[in-house]
């Protein structure tokens, strides 16, 4: 009998964080303003790109073979601190992570 031990680390992950005034906030809440999450990977891809994406506990999910991903994270945002965490379950390799009011 062979017995095969194992240790699992957790997948990587990474953290951002940022913060909405209450002034930004009202203009969300308000339709005065979108607040859209836009992440750049290196290149495109033939392949897709997945990954879990928790915005203050909320969880929405990235599929993409382009280069820029986008969407509007309104539903998931507060007033003050505010922290986005990404779960890659595919090669991805991230330029730049950036929240935008517009």
């Amino acid at each position: 009998q062979i017995t095969l031990n194992t240790h699992m680390k957790e997948n990587p992950s990474v953290t951002y964080f940022f913060e909405i005034t209450p002034q930004q906030f009202t203009d969300i809440i308000y339709d005065v303003r979108d607040i859209n999450l836009s992440i750049e990977v290196i290149d495109e891809s033939p392949q897709e790109r997945e990954a879990d994406i928790v915005i203050n506990g909320h969880l929405t999910h990235l599929y993409t073979r382009d280069r820029i991903f986008k969407r509007n994270i309104e539903p998931f945002v507060e007033e003050g601190n505010n922290g986005i965490r990404i779960f890659p379950r595919s090669k991805l390799e991230i330029v730049k992570v950036i929240v935008a009011l517009e």
